[in-house]
């Protein structure tokens, strides 16, 4: 996912994934480059200090982990977030794991 945001990954944006993750029971780990946050905890996620352009990955594991991905991915782009990156895309890579 590429985010898009002018001002990164700040207080509200983080709040909106972090409320979306906590309806699943699946282990969701938000990463940029080597930096792991838990999306259930706001304050890792805003340690991430993710800023516009940054590339994540959207780790998803769990007996929901479909449901998981979708929604969260869903989240990123409904709060317009920023951009989620097809698989084809030469960015992507392997940037949404189940």
């Amino acid at each position: 996912m590429k985010l898009t945001l002018p001002e990164g990954l700040h207080a509200r944006p983080a709040a909106q994934l972090v409320a979306a993750a906590l309806r699943f029971r699946s282990r969701i780990r938000l990463c940029l480059g080597d930096r792991v946050a838990d999306l259930r905890s706001i304050l890792a996620v805003l340690m991430l200090g993710a800023s516009v352009g940054a590339l994540l990955d959207l780790e998803v594991s769990g007996d929901d982990e479909d449901t998981a991905l979708a929604a969260i991915t869903q989240t990123f782009v409904d709060d317009q977030l920023g951009e989620v990156l097809d698989e084809s895309s030469d960015l992507m890579g392997d940037r949404l794991r189940t």
